[in-house]
């Protein structure tokens, strides 16, 4: 039979602790607390106007599917994204952003114009009482109204339309930049390491950055590369599907030849055909 004395230092905590935990927790460093940092023009993405914030009409989904087509829209104004690419930008559903869409077109901000079968919309943004009624909105330390008005426009935050908007352009562009930008690599060695992090073969990361320099930073339809992950990211998929097709095409077939490659067919050849006819 057990006495209480026994029964109470079996009971105790200190008799099933193990050795030296109460030294390991006492001598535990605390958790290093996360960097504070100044969010000024640090970013590069969507960003929701302070006039269209302020409505209580508008769903917060609706603003933000707006935010980011402005930022489609870019300095050219020309908005095409697919619906599918705006619902993965936006983490919802196709169905959820084509309910964006609609709610914005009932308040009159949007419309859009169907360019056919297959085809991306074309997007137009509406001018609104909303815009200039709307006060500024900013917090008492922050810039003034006149401040806001003289920021540069962060041309570098519009994607590329070769990824994000999803179909073939059927204009070039002319767009020009002054300098380098922010998202663009400054040496080829920088180019090939951001290349490493999207799995993309050095060799061929070398190749589109060299071709790049050349031609001053403009993809095949003349449009301003801004951003080197994504546009490298869309050539290397394109490049691994058309090796695919290559390989899966049978031994000894061959493409057809281009119009250059067919023999010529002189107009004398056929001297005195419409007089026999």
């Amino acid at each position: 039979m057990s006495t209480p004395q026994a029964s109470a230092s079996a009971d105790s905590p200190t008799s099933s602790a193990q050795p030296g935990a109460a030294i390991f927790s006492a001598n535990l460093a605390p958790p290093t607390p996360p960097r504070r940092i100044n969010p000024w023009r640090m970013f590069l993405g969507a960003f929701v106007p302070n006039w269209l914030l302020l409505r209580t009409e508008v769903s917060p989904g609706a603003k933000l599917c707006y935010a980011r087509l402005a930022q489609f829209s870019g300095q050219a104004n020309d908005c095409h994204p697919k619906q599918e690419t705006l619902a993965a930008e936006l983490a919802v559903s196709a169905r959820t952003a084509n309910d964006y869409l609609r709610e914005l077109r009932r308040h009159r901000l949007l419309e859009w114009e169907r360019l056919g079968l297959g085809r991306a919309n074309r997007y137009f943004f509406l001018d609104h009482p909303w815009i200039h009624e709307g006060p500024a909105l900013r917090a008492a330390s922050g810039p003034t109204s006149q401040e806001i008005s003289d920021q540069q426009p962060q041309t570098s935050s519009a994607p590329i339309e070769e990824e994000n908007q999803g179909r073939e352009s059927d204009k070039g562009g002319t767009h020009t930049t002054a300098s380098r930008a922010p998202l663009i690599p400054s040496s080829e060695e920088e180019a090939v390491k951001s290349a490493a992090l999207d799995g993309v073969p050095a060799d061929f990361a070398r190749a589109a950055f060299n071709r790049l320099e050349g031609v001053g930073w403009k993809d095949g339809c003349g449009r301003a590369v801004r951003n080197w992950r994504a546009y490298l990211k869309a050539r290397w998929a394109r490049e691994q599907a058309e090796r695919a097709e290559r390989a899966a095409r049978p031994p000894g077939s061959r493409r057809a030849a281009p119009n250059s490659a067919l023999k010529t067919v002189h107009p004398e050849q056929f001297t005195g055909t419409v007089g026999k006819l």
